[in-house]
């Protein structure tokens, strides 16, 4: 592994998203409509049915054991009325994000799956805790959760080759690992994933999200806290997956604390488990 530092350009980065497995155009299309009031479940249905094979494993995912429901579910309208159409969003979105997120991320010590479960708890833990505290919109929550670290995706390779000297600098400087990154390679998995969102017109509060989930308090109003639950969620799933925990922001930990952690925990990885489990059948 190399060691010194680099400076990358944003630009050049984003540039190399060719490379990457991209989320369906009908999966696209939903995140951008996650926040129009106007979305009808006709509407999500008629965009749903456009790819046949999504619907397919969505189907079949809809009747597995994971959800456990004694009928059977047949159409993407049944599992409207039987799932509910947040649940049936989030589903859909998972299972796409599947396919994008489940990579080996050498520069950040993810083996494959790794990736993948520390993103799918992170949208769990999202929408757990938002929950907790009766916030609306927990639909959104869920795909900040699990969209938030895509950025690793495009930068791992530089993580990889200057890992060395991120280690060093955070050490050395006593500063959380994301500002080491950015110290060392010019930008950070947060801004690279926020330029990707944007690129795949993603809305604003996911792509804000994103580049803001190390820093929940330098969000804009309206999408604070989305950026707080999001950055909560993140550490939370890393101690319960055994990874590395970086320092809270002391304020928005104290905002969220937890009180039956060790619970909220244990049932998030039993859900990430089975839900694992169905998924890997695909």
């Amino acid at each position: 592994m190399s060691s010194g530092v680099i400076k990358l350009e944003l630009s050049s980065v984003l540039e190399e998203r060719h490379s990457l497995t991209v989320f369906p155009a009908v999966v696209t299309e939903i995140l951008r409509k996650i926040d129009d009031p106007d979305t009808t479940p006709v509407m999500f249905q008629e965009t749903i049915i456009k790819d046949p094979l999504l619907t397919a494993k969505t189907l079949k995912l809809a009747n597995s054991a994971f959800y456990g429901y004694p009928r059977a579910i047949t159409t993407i309208s049944d599992a409207v009325v039987i799932l509910g159409l947040d649940t049936l969003r989030n589903l859909i979105i998972a299972i796409s994000a599947y396919n994008v997120l489940n990579k080996e991320v050498k520069g950040y010590h993810y083996e494959k799956e790794d990736f993948w479960k520390h993103c799918l708890s992170t949208a769990m833990l999202c929408r757990s805790i938002a929950d907790l505290y009766k916030m609306p919109n927990t639909e959104t929550f869920f795909v900040a959760g699990i969209l938030h670290d895509i950025g690793k995706l495009l930068l791992d390779r530089y993580r990889f080759s200057y890992y060395n000297s991120i280690i060093e600098f955070s050490q050395q400087y006593k500063t959380p690992l994301y500002l080491a990154e950015k110290a060392v390679l010019g930008i950070n998995h947060s801004e690279v994933g926020g330029g990707l969102a944007e690129i795949w017109g993603f809305p604003q509060v996911l792509v804000e999200v994103i580049r803001r989930h190390h820093e929940p308090l330098s969000s804009s109003p309206n999408v604070l806290n989305f950026a707080k639950v999001t950055h909560i969620a993140d550490i939370l799933s890393n101690k319960m997956l055994g990874f590395f925990v970086e320092k809270p922001v002391s304020a928005v930990w104290k905002e969220f604390s937890i009180t039956e952690e060790k619970e909220l925990l244990s049932e998030i990885s039993e859900k990430l488990n089975s839900f694992m489990k169905e998924i890997g059948k695909e």
